[in-house]
């Protein structure tokens, strides 16, 4: 399964992350945006991180343990919202853009 998935990446060269294999890094974001663009695009994944652990929540083949890390993402992810909210309200007071990278790290792991 594993080297279907890598084939299907395409080729990356292996790298040890942590104790994981690193299959590939992918560019989500990068570059400049205005503040409206930056919220737009930051505001609206931090909304999608919290509903998918909202939904984690509501399904109930999750045991306790998967339902406290389900909180306790939400809750940092909304402390996230607000920290992203001020740095872009303050982008905005002083006529500045935002630059934005964002990576997506993928690798394997043992259940």
């Amino acid at each position: 399964m594993i080297s279907k998935f890598k084939k299907w990446l395409g080729p990356k060269e292996d790298e040890n992350y942590g104790n994981h294999e690193l299959l590939d890094e992918i560019q989500l974001i990068e570059g400049s945006f205005n503040p409206m663009e930056a919220a737009d695009v930051l505001l609206s994944l931090i909304a999608y991180k919290i509903k998918f652990h909202n939904v984690q929540l509501l399904n109930s083949e999750h045991d306790e343990s998967s339902r406290i890390q389900s909180e306790k993402r939400i809750a940092e992810l909304k402390e996230a919202k607000n920290r992203v909210t001020r740095l872009i309200m303050e982008a905005r007071n002083r006529g500045e853009s935002l630059k934005i990278c964002s990576k997506i790290r993928v690798s394997t792991q043992k259940d």
